[in-house]
């Protein structure tokens, strides 16, 4: 599979992993998957589907109870470029997430959860926005998020940033706070070489937005780097129409998500950063939290600039929104009864 690509040995002194290469330009996936048999055929097969082919696809089965690594396997039969390892038990999703970097072979590291899905050339132009621009390792795109309401799937917002509203084609580093506080369910794409470098892992000891910690290390770590954007939605979260989170354990998990952050790196400016995060938790814990209007409300100048770029991505959004919705109905399917999964 791999015959035509170049390896790149590993340098010394990075975490211990199964495998000693990188394998250039091949794209590692990591998907955890924890009784999720009803959902991660969909949002496997649309990696498998992938307009770019150099990849590989470690599904990280968390000791599930029912057939959720049958149907991987058997959506995955005869494709060399899936892997499914298979955990004793339930440890949750960072340890699924850090097992799969252990094995992940790949110059680029990526991630999707097993409810999501995959713009067809999501990772076809993550690639690219990479190749354009060699000395940056952190990689975003933006986040349709899909619903089902009345048995049909529905798009509700998408990823929304103070940046790129007005330039959606060209990768562009975005601002740190904005990118922190408005990322939602962005899921990065990472060089290999930067998750070595500074031996990044996802935080065993949080069970909720862990993965809100981990892109706080990748973005300070060691020196302070901006992500690149990619400003289409090429990746599809999956969500309650009626979405209402619990505001009190979520603030809890994101305050302990950005001070263990902060321990971690030990870095000056999330160091000054963490306390206006700190703050935006207490007010706007979640963006499906009835409060968050009050709260942009209670900040003017930010609430100026999120509804404009609000209403930029709208805009920007209508000749492709019915493509989306049309693309997501062929995956899945009519909508099921009822609007919770079960899992991870």
């Amino acid at each position: 599979m791999y015959e035509a690509l170049v390896v790149v040995p590993r340098g010394a002194g990075t975490v211990p992993v199964v495998t000693d290469e990188v394998i250039e330009g091949l794209v590692t996936v990591i998907m955890p998957v924890y009784r999720r048999a009803a959902t991660v055929g969909p949002a496997l097969r649309s990696v498998l589907t992938q307009t770019y082919a150099q990849i590989e696809v470690l599904v990280v089965d968390d000791g599930s109870p029912d057939e959720t690594a049958a149907v991987a396997e058997g959506v995955a039969a005869g494709d060399d470029r899936f892997r499914l390892i298979r955990l004793p038990h339930n440890e949750g999703r960072s340890a699924a997430r850090n097992r799969g970097m252990d094995e992940a072979r790949g110059e680029f590291v990526t991630f999707i959860d097993s409810d999501d899905l995959y713009a067809p050339s999501r990772i076809e132009k993550m690639v690219a926005a990479a190749r354009s621009r060699p000395d940056d390792d952190f990689f975003v795109d933006d986040v349709m998020q899909f619903a089902h309401r009345d048995r049909r799937w529905v798009l509700r917002n998408r990823t929304v940033y103070p940046s790129g509203v007005w330039r959606p084609r060209r990768p562009h580093r975005v601002w740190n706070e904005g990118y922190i506080r408005w990322s939602g369910a962005s899921k990065p794409f990472v060089r290999r070489r930067l998750i070595d470098a500074h031996h990044l892992r996802f935080p065993l000891d949080l069970s909720q937005a862990e993965d809100w910690c981990f892109t706080l290390e990748l973005i300070y770590s060691g020196s302070t780097r901006r992500p690149v954007r990619v400003a289409e939605s090429l990746y599809w979260y999956r969500r309650p129409y009626e979405y209402r989170a619990e505001a009190e354990w979520l603030r809890d998990a994101s305050v302990r998500a950005v001070e263990l952050a902060t321990e971690r790196t030990a870095s000056p400016d999330l160091a000054a950063l963490a306390p206006r995060l700190l703050r935006h938790v207490s007010r706007n814990p979640d963006d499906g939290d009835p409060t968050r209007r009050f709260s942009i409300r209670s900040f003017p100048r930010e609430r100026i600039v999120f509804t404009l770029c609000w209403v930029g991505a709208r805009i920007l959004d209508l000749p492709v929104r019915n493509g989306i919705c049309a693309r997501i109905e062929a995956a899945l399917g009519p909508p099921p009864e009822g609007e919770t999964v079960p899992g991870n």
